[in-house]
């Protein structure tokens, strides 16, 4: 696209039928350029979209929030559903995103024949960075999780 951009004396008088035929390319190749970017956009945002929900069942899984432990003696995830992931900043190093979703859990009580289960949805939400200095690599850094719970308190 060099020769197109930079005018040089070469391209000052160009015939109307030169002139057209690149004028003609060079939309031939903005189109391939934008289908590409269009085609990366399809690969790139749902593989995020996989490595972010794998991200943070991890993280609940290992630091179980405190407005679900204090529910029940044990609470195990069953299964967490991200609905809504939005961009809040992009720079040269990081992506800030908010999620938000339901973690779904069952809520074990009691022991022997006084054991029963409860099963519940509880809405989160959790600020995060994604690390883009390696593009290769993503890493996914969370911060302060907020777990609804007050639907078990009939609030």
């Amino acid at each position: 696209m060099n020769k197109y951009t930079h005018i040089s004396e070469k391209y000052l008088d160009p015939c109307p039928q030169t002139f057209y035929n690149m004028m003609k390319e060079i939309i031939q190749i903005s189109k391939t350029v934008i289908d590409e970017l269009l085609l990366l956009e399809y690969f790139v945002i749902p593989r995020l979209k996989q490595k972010i929900d794998s991200e943070v069942y991890e993280y609940l899984n290992n630091n179980l929030p405190d407005e679900l432990s204090i529910l029940a003696n044990n609470c195990i995830i069953e299964e967490m559903r991200t609905e809504t992931i939005t961009i809040e900043d992009i720079n040269e190093i990081n992506i800030s995103i908010f999620i938000e979703g339901y973690i779904c859990v069952s809520q074990e009580y009691g022991k022997g024949e006084d054991y029963t289960t409860i099963d519940g949805n509880y809405p989160f939400s959790v600020p995060a960075s994604l690390s883009v200095v390696d593009p290769k690599i993503i890493e996914i850094y969370f911060h302060d999780m907020d777990v609804d719970n007050s639907s078990w308190f009939g609030e």
